[in-house]
């Protein structure tokens, strides 16, 4: 049922964006199409308008009236459940492990310090140092030197591009009003 009322809905969406679309203008009169022949036509020399502008009406509330229908049949078979409280309703998996005295690790042996622990300098490893040959420096340099290069040119292009635009103002401007 519901499938059936969605097919339906989209088929009357499209209509409804097709009549949207085939409708002219209030400013269409003059010249309607380059035709201008009116009176010839199938509705009449006015009542195109009016019939075109009920049909509009007409599937437009039929689409509004699907839509709510939808809403509440959607409503009725779909679950009140969000994640949270789905997730509230399940118990909690809690692990537990069976450990013996002796498998414990077992609790330092040094006295701490006051210093909270720390580290002494000459404690702490030293990181490693890749070294480079002199091309790879070069090269790193040459790849700074162009990465200055693009950036002054930007900015050179954006300076430029405010300067076009201040002056096509100051033409907007300068020029009378026709």
């Amino acid at each position: 049922m519901e499938t059936i009322l969605l097919i339906i809905h989209v088929l009357v969406a499209l209509a409804l964006i097709g009549l949207v679309l085939i409708q002219q203008g209030k400013g269409a009169d003059m010249g309607a199409g380059f035709g201008s022949g009116a009176s010839g036509t199938v509705f009449g020399a006015s009542g195109s308008g009016s019939f075109m502008s009920r049909l509009t009406a007409g599937v437009a509330a039929a689409f509004f009236i699907m839509t709510i229908v939808l809403a509440i049949i959607s409503g009725q078979t779909a679950e009140n459940k969000d994640v949270i409280s789905e997730a509230l309703d399940e118990p909690a998996v809690v692990e537990t492990v069976d450990m013996d005295a002796d498998d414990a690790p077992a609790a330092p042996t040094e006295d701490v310090e006051a210093t909270g622990g720390a580290v002494e300098e000459d404690e702490v490893p030293a990181a490693p140092v890749k070294e480079i040959s002199v091309e790879e420096a070069e090269a790193k340099e040459a790849v700074e030197d162009a990465k200055a290069a693009v950036k002054e040119a930007a900015e050179k292009v954006e300076e430029k591009v405010e300067q076009a635009e201040e002056a096509v103002k100051e033409a907007a401007e300068d020029k009378p009003a026709q």
